[in-house]
């Protein structure tokens, strides 16, 4: 199916169309970022984006949120879900295998990225229609940015979660604020969140670290109790690995893989014993968003498909696999507009 416009923000001059108020919202309604789609249990598609101030991370950054009825062919309008009056907010996971629906809020002070970084949770009882106020998270992940969100195969629910160490600079000021230099000081590190009670309680694993910051983990489950994290590493040109073989309590060092990435990112999902990878495979710029399929669990890639004009700037997949209607959704964006493509298992091979 070809792409589905479902958010524009419009551009700087101010002249194209945009959904709703997001002009006003966004100082001009011309920057939205990282799309995050789920399906409820009723049908309806749900997605939201981060958008508000003129770039990420600001203390402006709100969550907008849009629903679909008819599997994402049309978009309803926008609306602002949750915001701060002092702090940038976005959401990075909707999480539909629980009891209830839930979507992890992070909140951040721009003026220090990340490192009075506040992590929340909210609830749809109604299909998607409302969600509660956040809540904060267990104390276990409170501080670290949840991912997207598996169920192993003994049912635990595993959530990849990065965060940030603070190694110097006690003292910060605003002098660097959207400058280099920004992120002196500070490095992102990965690890799990791993729920054996259906979300009820967490406990963290995991200490991965690199040369550099890694951050934006996903996490597929290859084979029983074998979990492997695929990892943004700056600068490198290329993804980090590392394996988990006890359902995620213990992480082989971490090492560099052959695929190539711009510093961006992914997503990885298990579809009938099928891997399918998505992300930049590029090394130095966000463009060549593909989607790599292997039947080896992803010791070879046998099938790489783009997902839009390989030469152009689209990133941040994110997707879901709706097993029922044998259908891969995914969702990405340009920083301006967002798309959504669907996919139907049979012409994947899955």
């Amino acid at each position: 199916m070809g792409k589905i416009l479902m958010a524009d923000f419009g551009d700087k001059s101010g002249n194209d169309p945009v959904y709703d108020n997001a002009r006003t919202v966004s100082e001009g309604g011309f920057y939205g970022r990282e799309p995050v789609i789920a399906k409820m249990s009723n049908g309806t598609l749900v997605c939201i984006f981060l958008t508000g101030g003129p770039t990420e991370p600001h203390n402006k950054n709100i969550i907008f949120y849009k629903k679909s009825y008819d599997g994402g062919l049309t978009w309803g309008d926008s609306q602002v879900l949750f915001s701060h009056p002092y702090r940038g907010v976005w959401g990075t996971e909707i999480f539909t295998d629980g009891k209830y629906p839930m979507m992890v809020v992070s909140m951040y002070n721009a003026l220090c990225p990340f490192k009075e970084l506040q992590t929340f949770i909210s609830y749809t009882y109604d299909n998607g229609e409302t969600w509660t106020e956040p809540s904060h998270a267990d104390p276990s992940i409170n501080t670290t940015s949840i991912r997207k969100g598996i169920v192993l195969s003994n049912g635990d629910f595993l959530f990849p979660v990065y965060w940030t160490i603070a190694r110097n600079k006690f003292v910060w000021n605003e002098e660097g604020y959207y400058k280099d230099g920004w992120w002196d000081g500070t490095a992102h590190e990965c690890g799990v969140a791993i729920s054996s009670d259906k979300g009820e309680s967490y406990t963290r694993f995991g200490r991965i670290k690199g040369e550099t910051s890694l951050w934006e983990p996903a996490c597929v489950e290859m084979e029983n109790g074998h979990v492997v994290m695929y990892v943004r590493h700056d600068k490198s040109g290329y993804l980090g690995i590392s394996e988990s073989f006890d359902y995620g309590r213990s992480w082989s060092k971490y090492r560099l893989s052959d695929i190539p990435n711009s510093g961006a990112k992914i997503t990885v999902l298990k579809v009938n014993d099928k891997i399918v990878l998505l992300g930049n495979f590029c090394a130095d710029a966000r463009t060549h968003l593909q989607m790599w399929i292997s039947d080896d669990y992803g010791i070879t890639w046998n099938k790489k498909i783009a997902v839009d004009d390989e030469d152009k700037f689209f990133t941040y997949p994110h997707a879901f696999a709706d097993d029922a209607c044998e259908k891969l959704y995914v969702a990405y964006e340009n920083y301006r507009e967002h798309y959504l493509k669907i996919y139907s298992f049979e012409e994947l091979g899955l």
